[in-house]
């Protein structure tokens, strides 16, 4: 019964888990790139784009044409705000991300981030965190807003879902029906909105990109994984024990490439909650066989022990938790064997549990998504 389990995990792992990465529509990284069209005193000193919340910002050159339409969109940058909690102006401060005239923009307002788009005539998917749900000031932190389209025409369900993440964590998903955003041929602006503005940002960006599609939430926290600046905590997950980081690190930098992959695998494992003393037990075994190919690697680690699985298609290798043991998941990692590349962190496991509250037009939608 177990192998006919494990047969039925695979498989849809393969039909659903496959596929290249999109090409972003833009990708800035300020200690590299300057393409900017600066406005006012705007300026990039220093690996960042710095502007002063008075008037710079920067138009991102030859974006007229972006928009996200039916297709989706994700906004995602890397941010340290200058604003003080303290100041009576507080609950009025507006720090603004990306904007495209009256099409779309994304920003904090007071103590809540906030997006919203236009449908022509005005405003219609207010998004707004809980209080509190904002980059702390003078620290980086990762902001991004993803634009989902929904179409499910069976349940009367038409629309956008719009979901605003801080720091790799989603912090709140809405649902608005029946709206249809207009684009229009203004450029996209970093660190300048105009929901009835213009509003400008006071601060720094140390990146920023845009998709045009509809990042799930692990790539999300992939993205903001990349970013040295910014210390993310993911809830719900577990602190690896030094030792048991040092083992993994070793394997991870010695012998060849399935040993270091089925490491890189236990640490998330350990990271999402696993029993640490099962992974010990499983890095051990797998450093026997530190200089084994692929197939024989696998079968060798399967007789060894009996908490984890290799299993193995002509273009994949899954690597399956199977024995006692607790943690978020059972699959926790996907080898592309063809680019001998990790396949998640660019596409991931993801659910979502979401329901309804009300029977009004925009209805709310909350939201667990465990990766």
């Amino acid at each position: 019964m177990k192998k006919h389990w494990l047969t039925a995990v695979f498989s849809v792992l393969v039909l659903a888990l496959t596929g290249a990465e999109n090409t972003p529509l833009f990708q800035y990284d300020f200690s590299k790139d300057s393409k900017l069209d600066l406005q006012r005193k705007a300026k990039i000193a220093g690996g960042v784009l710095k502007l002063d919340g008075k008037g710079d910002f920067a138009y991102v050159p030859d974006s007229s044409g972006m928009h996200f339409a039916k297709t989706g969109m994700t906004l995602a940058a890397t941010v340290k705000l200058n604003y003080s909690p303290s100041t009576k102006e507080f609950s009025d401060k507006l720090d603004m991300f990306f904007s495209k005239g009256k099409e779309f923009i994304f920003g904090k307002s007071g103590d809540k981030l906030y997006f919203n788009f236009h449908d022509g005539k005005t405003w219609c998917a207010t998004t707004l965190t809980a209080a509190g749900a904002v980059p702390e000031p003078g620290k980086w932190a990762h902001v991004a807003a993803v634009v989902e389209y929904v179409n499910d025409a069976a349940q009367g369900d038409v629309g956008y879902r719009i979901s605003i993440y801080l720091n790799g964590e989603k912090e709140i998903t809405k649902k608005f029906l029946f709206v249809q955003p207009v684009q229009n041929a203004d450029r996209i602006e970093l660190g300048k909105g105009f929901g009835g503005g213009p509003w400008f940002m006071n601060g720094e960006f140390a990146n920023a990109v845009m998709f045009d599609r509809a990042l799930n939430a692990a790539q999300i926290a992939e993205l903001c994984s990349r970013e040295p600046r910014v210390k993310m905590t993911r809830k719900g997950f577990t602190e690896i024990d030094p030792e048991l980081k040092k083992t993994l690190d070793g394997l991870k930098n010695s012998g060849k490439n399935p040993v270091r992959w089925l490491a890189a695998s236990l640490e998330r494992a350990a990271v999402s909650g696993y029993d640490q003393q099962v992974l010990r037990n499983l890095a051990a075994a797998a450093a026997k066989f530190n200089d084994a190919d692929l197939a024989e690697f696998a079968k060798r680690f399967n007789r060894a022990q009996e908490n984890c699985r290799i299993l193995l298609t002509s273009d994949l290798a899954a690597a399956v938790l199977t024995g006692r043991g607790s943690g978020s998941h059972p699959v926790i990692g996907l080898l592309d064997r063809r680019s001998v590349q990790e396949v998640f962190g660019v596409k991931s496991i993801a659910w979502e549990i979401q329901w309804s509250k009300g029977k009004q037009t925009g209805t709310l939608e909350k939201t667990s998504a465990p990766e």
